[in-house]
This record gives structure tokens, sequence and C-alpha cells, in this order.
């Protein structure tokens, strides 16, 4: 069942998937001058605009796919007709998931290819964007339940800048205070650790408010 629903969440995105994927290539792309050095400006400099544009871009999915299913009013649909309130979380989680890693591939390949002689900071800035994108998703799908995902984009406009900002300050941070690039990457790892708690809790959060939710 909760293969039918993220099928049913892939297909509705598919044009935005081509967006997404514009969107990540001309900022990284924009960017390269940025890399003429190996400095840690120039690094700070490159992922901090990637790492944010792709929390943004991913938090955006989510919420396109709550907007579909209110419109639709598929939730309810799909309930009166035996699907678990638990596999309809599981799925988004899975989607934010899966969105999350397709950002920071991106991150990853773009990484590689304009800075293959800085691969530990790209697989910094890749564990980051993963992990910050999955919390800003869970944030963004719990405003969906409890507000609705119309009246939730509203207020969502007010908490994109502050969640998807999540992840450049740890990477800055992690950068910019310890040269040593393996205790950079550890940090980066813990943190990203902490992140992927918090949005558990979160879509557990979003479960438990799905359940006392009437349609």
């Amino acid at each position: 069942m909760i293969k039918g629903l993220l099928k049913k969440d892939l297909f509705n995105l598919r044009f935005y998937y081509i967006l997404f994927a514009a969107v990540i290539f001309l900022t990284s792309t924009s960017l390269i001058g940025t890399l003429a050095d190996e400095s840690i400006l120039s690094l700070i400099g490159y992922y901090l605009p990637i790492i944010f544009v792709g929390s943004i871009l991913v938090e955006s999915l989510i919420l396109y796919s709550c907007q579909i299913d209110d419109k639709s009013n598929w939730e309810r649909f799909i309930i009166s007709n035996g699907v678990s309130r638990k596999n309809i979380v599981i799925s988004k989680f899975v989607l934010s998931l899966i969105n999350a890693t397709f950002s920071g591939v991106f991150c990853l390949l773009f990484g590689i290819i304009f800075n293959p002689n800085l691969i530990l900071y790209t697989l910094s800035a890749f564990v980051i964007i993963v992990s910050s994108s999955i919390l800003s998703s869970s944030i963004c799908y719990l405003l969906c339940i409890i507000l609705g995902a119309i009246k939730g984009s509203v207020y969502l406009g007010l908490t994109y800048m502050l969640t998807s900002a999540i992840g450049p300050l740890i990477f800055f941070l992690s950068i910019y205070f310890f040269s040593n690039i393996l205790i950079s990457l550890a940090i980066s790892l813990g943190a990203s650790i902490l992140l992927l708690i918090m949005a558990l809790l979160i879509f557990y959060c979003c479960y438990k408010v799905i359940c006392h939710k009437e349609y």
C-alpha cells in the first residue's frame, strides 16, 4: 500500500522534478566562479546557496503534494477505503527521503565535477542537505496536516527561510570554525543524525495529529 501511495505522489510531482533539476543545475553552474581557488570562503560561497535552495525545493515538493491531495480530498477517499493513516504518513516520509536524496545527489555530482580536489567537503555538504531537507519537509507536512495545505502555505511562507537556513548554518559553522576537514565532516555527520532524529519525531507527531483528524 505504501508503494502505491508513493507512486501516486511521484506521478503527481513528475513535472516539478524537471523544474527541480533545472533550478539546482542553474544554481550550481552559476556559482562555479566562486571555486576559483580552494579557500574556505570559496567553499562556503559555493555550497551555502546550493544547500539553501535545495532545502527550499524539497520542502516545496511536499507542499505541492499536500496541496494536490487537499484539492482532490484524496486522504478522505483512501481512508474511507481502508488505507491506514500510518501508511499515509510513512509514504510522505519516504517521499521526503527520496526528494532530499535527489537534491543531495545533485550537490554531490556538481561538487565532484567542479571541485574534485575537495571531495570531503562535498560529502559534508551532501549529508547536511539530505538531513536538513528531510527536517524542513517534516515541518512542512505537520503544518499542512494541522492547517491544511492551502492555508498552511501562507504560514510556510514565514517558515521557509528559517527551516531552509538550518543546513547552510550547520555547514558554515562546521567549515569556518574547524579547519581540519575530518573534524568538520564528523561534526556534519553528527549534526545530520540529530536533524534526522528531529525529523522522525516530527513525522511521529504528524501521525498522532492525523490519527485525531476528522475528514
